[in-house]
């Protein structure tokens, strides 16, 4: 049974597939979105990793139910992206910095996109509607693009997204209950940095690929001297027919944490 929270903010699932040394794609410079590489990346997936991708697919349905898949602008583009210029001209702050959900949906596509780097092209089909997550200092040209777009966005944060309101405003304008982040190291490591995982749901395929650099399944600013190392429970594992592992855990309750809550 799931763990039940007192918190009114939504339940944080981390998803994410590595190798045995928690890589989740193979150098800092290739987008597994983009088709050679991710062809690249699967290839070295035993048959066994596909079966247990679909089996956590359905656990997480099957207990949680959430409509909310979140991804980091990382995802999308390289980390030398600059920002989409987007619509020049006049734009009044006062309409654009605010948040713009024109419409509803039962499944939403959530990147955190607080510098305004993706390009979308996608925003949506009949089973999920895009929502972007963007900041105080997003670029207003940016956000004039999205409403053209007729894309949606949440504002939450100064400098940056602050996740931790995020999620309070995912919960309550979209009535969200569970967020599953399928996201990058440094997404994951945003979260991780702001106290706001509740699950972790690892597959670890057998291969190495080292690196230094590679990204990683959390990423993200290093521990201080006042941050501790999240503990968490084992809930379960199922070893593959060839010996893929997929491994469920929960956060341990303890002592909190320090946190900024910002990416």
């Amino acid at each position: 049974m799931s763990r039940q929270k007192a918190s009114p903010r939504p339940r944080v699932v981390v998803s994410s597939t590595a190798s045995l040394d928690g890589r989740i794609t193979l150098s800092k410079s290739e987008l597994l979105l983009t088709p050679q590489v991710g062809q690249r990346w699967r290839s070295h997936w035993p048959s066994d990793v596909p079966e247990l991708i679909a089996q956590r697919a359905a656990d997480i349905e099957e207990r949680h139910h959430p409509t909310v898949f979140l991804e980091g602008s990382g995802t999308f583009v390289a980390d030398t992206a600059g920002p989409v210029t987007g619509i020049a001209g006049q734009h009044d702050p006062s309409d654009l910095r605010r948040d713009w959900l024109h419409q509803r949906a039962t499944k939403w596509l959530v990147v955190v996109d607080g510098r305004g780097r993706v390009p979308w092209s996608f925003t949506g089909n009949a089973d999920v509607s895009l929502l972007v997550l963007v900041s105080a200092r997003t670029p207003l040209a940016y956000l004039a693009w999205l409403r053209a777009l007729q894309v949606p966005y949440l504002l939450a944060g100064d400098d940056r997204v602050n996740l931790s309101l995020a999620l309070e405003k995912m919960a309550h304008l979209i009535g969200a209950k569970c967020i599953v982040s399928e996201g990058g190291g440094g997404i994951n490591g945003a979260f991780l940095r702001s106290g706001l995982v509740d699950e972790v749901q690892m597959i670890w395929f057998p291969a190495v690929i080292g690196g230094a650099g590679t990204p990683s399944s959390f990423d993200g600013d290093s521990l201080t001297a006042e941050q501790a190392p999240l503990s968490m429970t084992h809930c379960g594992t199922v070893i593959g027919r060839h010996g893929s592992i997929w491994s469920r855990y929960e956060t341990a309750v303890g002592p909190g944490r320090k946190h900024a809550g910002a990416v």
